[in-house]
């Protein structure tokens, strides 16, 4: 697969000197979940909403960021609005936390998207509150775009910088219990994004990830050649079951990083399927996942990945 390398172990992460100089044993010569630090050549690294910790969620000025960073792949989140278009966005309502939403002791959920135009949701402010959860982020006034405008703006962006294109994965927002209320059934609504999908001419890699495994199997029936993300947070999860719960074996695994163990990276590595990480941002976190020979991470400081690839000659691609 594109960005399975061969793996390779970094003794100088595994042993301390004392170790190394002495007959004493390194902690890398008996392998565990623990300690033993293992790194693939390369790697895909993900900005999570763009990078939601540097610049808002979703939004053109953090995917920028991500690309002027040097992230691999752009992770992102769609919506349908009332006129069928897809905006990228987390929620399908509008966030007071990062746009002019309702106001304090509004209903937050009281601006349905799928209840307005593409239009009317282009007019909305964004990106100019202060993000308690995100001190780092930089504010700067800006809206939710449409995904067919953000991947124009990344392939004349990336042209007119000389900058690679990055890839990019799509997460297909969908509950049940917002069947009807916040998007249709999911065959309608995946019938609505191949529309949209089959209007896009990327020259990177597409991904669409959703949790969602109606959205999945119907994309799977419609467009078998899209490459599909199972996400999950679900601690009884394995990718075994991922594969028996979907019908078919999915192109990557994704996981939320606190269910991610040696046997996760193991199953994965059997069955042919990439494992991809999120959300990882602390540094620890991020060693962790790297030593466990992860294919990608989604995270909401690629900076932070970027800086602790750079200290063991890990390449991102």
């Amino acid at each position: 697969m594109k960005f399975r390398l061969p793996i390779v172990v970094i003794s100088l992460l595994l042993c301390s000197s004392s170790c190394v100089l002495s007959d004493e044993p390194c902690p890398g010569d008996k392998p565990t979940e623990e300690n033993t630090i293992m790194s693939k050549l390369s790697i895909d690294l993900q900005g999570h909403r763009g990078c939601r910790g540097l610049r808002p969620e979703n939004t053109w000025p953090g995917f920028q960021h991500a690309i002027d960073l040097g992230v691999s792949t752009l992770e992102l989140d769609v919506i349908i609005t009332g006129d069928q278009h897809f905006v990228v966005s987390h929620e399908p309502w509008v966030n007071g936390d990062i746009c002019d939403g309702p106001g304090e002791g509004g209903d937050e959920k009281a601006l349905n998207m799928f209840l307005m135009s593409a239009q009317e949701i282009a007019q909305i402010s964004c990106g100019t509150k202060p993000y308690a959860n995100f001190p780092e982020q930089q504010l700067v006034q800006t809206h939710k775009p449409l995904l067919t405008d953000l991947v124009q703006k990344v392939l004349v962006y990336c042209e007119q910088h000389r900058k690679p294109v990055p890839n990019i994965n799509v997460e297909i927002k969908s509950r049940l219990e917002w069947e009807g209320t916040f998007h249709p059934d999911p065959e309608t609504y995946v019938s609505h994004f191949l529309e949209t999908f089959k209007s896009i001419d990327y020259p990177s890699r597409f991904i669409v990830q959703s949790f969602h495994l109606r959205v999945l199997r119907a994309l799977k029936d419609r467009a078998p050649e899209i490459e599909l993300a199972y996400l999950t947070f679900d601690a009884e999860d394995s990718p075994k079951k991922a594969i028996e719960r979907l019908g078919f074996t999915p192109a990557i695994y994704s996981p939320d990083m606190l269910l991610v163990t040696a046997q996760t990276r193991e199953a994965c590595s059997q069955l042919g399927i990439e494992l991809v990480v999120w959300t990882v941002n602390e540094p620890a976190d991020i060693a962790r996942m790297v030593a466990l020979g992860v294919d990608g991470i989604i995270s909401d400081y690629p900076n932070r990945v970027l800086d602790y690839a750079a200290t063991i000659g890990l390449q991102i691609q």
